[in-house]
């Protein structure tokens, strides 16, 4: 059949649809275009088989084909055989061909749906979506469930054939407000004829119904056949239930008994969310929680009840949506306060050795801190600002020992007299803290000082106390006669050492020791992205080899500080991201120590690289333990701890130790000294303490490297080269050593720098207790660093230049100026000290020092110099005569006197 073009198309269709009843077949035969759906439905899934692009190739590429597809083309063979089939169609059929379902007369009418346009970004912002969808969610639910009169529920009951009433059977308007599902129903009729039997109940009836009441509302919680309304009148009707037993420690067990069964519920439904229950039902589980914390009035009940509060507490934080975390911010210190304060008394009370409390705080801090640290991240610190101030003060106030508590007594305080704040207490809360990146360093070692100084309180009353008991069970057994007088004191001695053992476990629990302070900063650091995990596995890899070394330094190890430093530098950080880490470092020291931190980190430092020297001098034997430790670290590490540290007496102490393992180090350092503009921040400094003679000069010497720089410096070559006999070195010349020996500062020196170095080279040339050759030597030494530092402009500038030296004997000037006037006075002081004591001087110094001046001032000023030592010398000579002449004159009156009274 020939294609029909479009106006014939449209023709037939007015034709079939207008058309009376009368009129041919024939004619609506030969206009006829219509198709049925399955015809239609069999091409297109051909299409889409035909159209699905090859496996074998790669998936990704986009599929293309340059024939055209069965829609989109009038002179396909689908399309003439689908024309084809509706002629048979039409042939068979004897009333026409039938229209389709948009052509019927009683098609839908579209018209019902019309546009609307969106809402607004402002609008819908506004709104509170969470809420919205609960609200229409219970709404739907309890108009489902009141409109049926099964005992199943609606979803449950469709399953059994059974048909549910519809809404117009039974409109909203009629259902009671109170009307409740018959399992709702069977559910509170249980819990009202529990509670009518409460008084009357024995504990082990009233034990036994409360756990049948429990796991019905586990079964009903986790099948969802209650509303969200139902549920938490149920939770309010139980608990009033717990509250009318009396005991309070019958009110933890089962309080705890009911959050478990509520929050096993509410994880185990496959229907409803956590979030679907609302802010208010959340609040309501804290606020029973919060009438079990402990308060002011209750402090001898605190140890019974913490174990089972701590759980309550911890378990609904965990469970909490975390978009409901922001509205309960105002009851979370409480809870937060017992899970930290009172599980750390559950392990006193319940452990009686130091390595099970021990344990019990490292499972705390290492599993739940994270956990809650995720769960408080979600609230708004800036927001919530007295949030954390409030934790930390409940956390202060429950370390101190209650007024209320009354004297203790004596053989408990003396024996097993602990107190309330631990290592636990104090880490747990700033492991989290740290674990939080919205919290910043300043707060979190706010934080720190607070409860360490709490710490610090209650642990100088919790010995007094115990020295006063002590000395009460002393003298109460020196009153009573004892029975067994050897046994007795037996027992006494065992008592003291015991009550002086725990003293000093707790005092040092009172404390956060080195270990707990680097996981503190490794936590903190980690979650601000300043440091990498690899950066806790190298800490965590050292501190295993050090505790094979010493295994009862776990707590404080002494190498925990510079374990940690190693481990910042050697994923090769910046510089400067290195010195920020160390100032993070140190300032957690002072929070923790007070201003000896940088004492303390340099003795962490000394005592890590005694452990790597006895491990690299040990045999085999102990090959494991030295795989662990790191290597010596290089210049740049020691300069970066010191510059953090920012203190003279530090970098002094940091480079004596570097410079002692470089004999160590195989291979020897590429670069061995440091780099001399380190040393412009301390320069002011450093001459202070020359000038108030706190250091010698040979100290300021030695830590600016003067005598090694000099061997490898430019001038030191010329000098080598020229066999001055003026020179002071006896050595004999070198060869010039390689470039990767070759000191290569990597900045030129500052001005601070250089005023050392001259105000050294003062020092040198006018101090009373050196030989001139010493002092002489020290002076050379300021001048070789500086003349190989000059700046590259000035250098250009005296290369150019060509000076020739009016003096008999032709001396080689070094290859570098000084350009520094003091350094030439204090030359001058050094050459001339002989003609100064009325002695002729050395000559080839002098030569030596007008080689200088001739090269930095030119030949004018240095012919005018040898004038001037010429006409000195000269007189020294005149001197020298007139002194021996006198002394002959001398000689001969006493050798005539002689004579004459011979």
């Amino acid at each position: 059949m020939a294609p029909q073009p479009a106006s014939r198309c449209c023709r037939a269709v007015r034709s079939h649809l207008t058309s009376s009843p009368g009129a041919s077949t024939s004619a609506a035969a030969l206009d006829g275009i219509w198709i049925t759906d399955l015809v239609l439905a069999r091409a297109f899934s051909h299409y889409c088989r035909i159209a699905a692009p090859p496996t074998s190739t790669t998936p990704t590429r986009r599929f293309a084909s340059n024939v055209p597809g069965p829609l989109e083309s009038r002179r396909r063979l689908g399309k003439r055989q689908m024309t084809d089939q509706l002629s048979s169609q039409l042939s068979l059929g004897p009333g026409g061909p039938l229209l389709p379902a948009w052509g019927l007369p009683n098609a839908p009418d579209l018209r019902e749906w019309t546009w609307s346009p969106p809402r607004r970004a402002e609008e819908l912002s506004e709104q509170n979506v969470v809420s919205s969808r609960q609200v229409q969610d219970n709404s739907s639910r309890g108009r489902r469930r009141e409109s049926s009169t099964s005992v199943f529920p609606a979803w449950l009951a469709g399953f059994g054939g059974e048909q549910p009433v519809s809404e117009a059977a039974s409109p909203a308007e009629s259902i009671e407000p109170m009307q409740r599902s018959m399992a709702a129903q069977l559910m509170f009729t249980k819990v009202h004829t529990w509670r009518e039997s409460i008084p009357t109940l024995s504990d082990q009836d009233f034990s036994r119904q409360l756990d049948d009441i429990c796991r019905d509302f586990r079964s009903h919680l986790a099948l969802a056949a209650m509303t969200v309304d139902e549920s938490r009148e149920a939770v309010g009707l139980i608990w009033k239930g717990l509250s009318d037993k009396e005991g309070e420690h019958a009110l933890q067990t089962n309080a705890s008994k009911l959050y478990s069964a509520v929050l096993e519920g509410i994880r185990a439904c496959r229907l409803l969310t956590a979030s679907d229950y609302g802010v208010t039902f959340w609040r309501d589980l804290y606020v029973y929680v919060s009438q079990l914390l402990p308060n002011s009035s209750s402090t001898d009940s605190r140890r019974n009840r913490s174990p089972r509060v701590m759980t309550m507490a911890l378990e609904t934080l965990l469970a909490t949506p975390p978009q409901f975390l922001t509205s309960v911010a105002d009851l979370l210190p409480p809870h937060l306060c017992a899970v930290f304060v009172d599980q750390n008394l559950a392990t006193s009370t319940l452990t009686e050795t130091r390595n099970a409390a021990e344990e019990s705080s490292h499972i705390l801090t290492r599993a739940k801190t994270q956990e809650i640290a995720d769960a408080l991240e979600h609230i708004d610190v800036g927001q919530h600002g007295k949030f954390i101030d409030a934790t930390t003060n409940l956390l202060v106030a429950a370390s101190l020992p209650s007024s209320n508590s009354g004297p203790p007594d004596a053989k408990i305080s003396m024996t097993n007299h602990t107190i309330t704040t631990s290592s636990s207490t104090i880490s747990g809360w700033l492991l989290t803290l740290a674990h939080m990146p919205s919290v910043r360093q300043d707060c979190l070692f706010k934080t720190m000082s607070q409860l360490q100084s709490s710490a610090s309180q209650a642990q100088a009353e919790t010995t007094q106390v115990a020295t006063t008991a002590q000395t009460t069970q002393t003298t109460q057994d020196a009153q009573e006669e004892p029975r067994i007088p050897i046994l007795a004191a037996t027992e006494t001695e065992t008592q003291i050492a015991t009550a002086a053992s725990n003293n000093a476990w707790h005092m040092r629990s009172a404390h956060l020791g080195h270990v707990d302070l680097c996981e503190l900063l490794l936590a903190q650091w980690i979650s601000r992205g300043y440091v990498t995990q690899q950066v806790r596995r190298s800490f965590e890899q050292t501190m295993a080899a050090l505790a094979l070394q010493d295994v009862n330094a776990a707590y404080s190890h002494p190498c925990a500080l510079a374990a940690l430093a190693l481990a910042v530098f050697w994923p090769k950080h910046s510089r400067g991201q290195c010195v920020a880490l160390y100032v993070s470092l140190l300032r957690g020291l002072r929070e923790k120590l007070g201003r000896e931190a940088p004492d303390v980190l340099v003795e962490s430092l000394n005592a890590l690289l005694a452990h790597m020297q006895s491990a690299q001098s040990s045999d085999s034997s102990q090959c494991s333990v030295q795989a662990g430790l790191p290597t010596f670290p290089p210049n740049t590490f020691y300069e970066s701890l010191a510059w953090a540290a920012g203190d003279l007496e530090t970098a002094i102490q940091l480079h004596g130790m570097y410079t002692s393992t470089i004999p160590l180090q195989t291979p020897p350092p590429a670069q061995p000294f440091w780099n001399i503009g380190f040393w412009d921040k301390f320069a002011n400094d450093l001459g202070t303490a020359l000038d108030a003679g706190k250091l010698s000069p040979g100290q300021v010497s030695h830590a600016l490297d003067l005598l090694p720089r000099s061997k490898g410096t430019p001038v030191s070559h010329a000098m080598n080269a020229s066999q001055d006999p003026a020179k002071l070195s006896k050595s004999k010349p070198k060869s010039k050593p390689k470039s990767n020996v070759t000191y290569k500062p990597a900045k030129e020196l500052g001005a601070a720098t250089v005023g050392l170095i001259e105000k050294l080279a003062m020092h040198f040339a006018l101090a009373p207790n050196l030989v001139p050759r010493r002092a002489l030597r020290g002076v050379e030494l300021c001048w070789a660093i500086l003349a190989s530092n000059t700046s590259k402009a000035e250098k250009a500038r005296l290369q150019g230049m060509k000076h020739s030296l009016p003096l008999p004997v032709s001396m080689p000037a070094p290859s570098l100026p000084l350009a520094s006037p003091t350094i030439l006075r204090a030359l001058f002081h050094l050459v001339t000290r002989d003609l100064d004591d009325a002695m002729p001087g050395r000559t080839s110094r002098l030569r030596w020092f007008l080689a200088i001046v001739a090269r930095e001032r030119g030949v004018k000023a240095a012919a005018e110099c040898e004038r001037a030592l010429v006409r000195w010398r000269g007189a020294v000579k005149e001197h020298h005569k007139r002194e021996a002449m006198r002394i002959r004159r001398g000689d001969w009156q006493i050798d005539s006197g002689e004579s004459v009274e011979i």
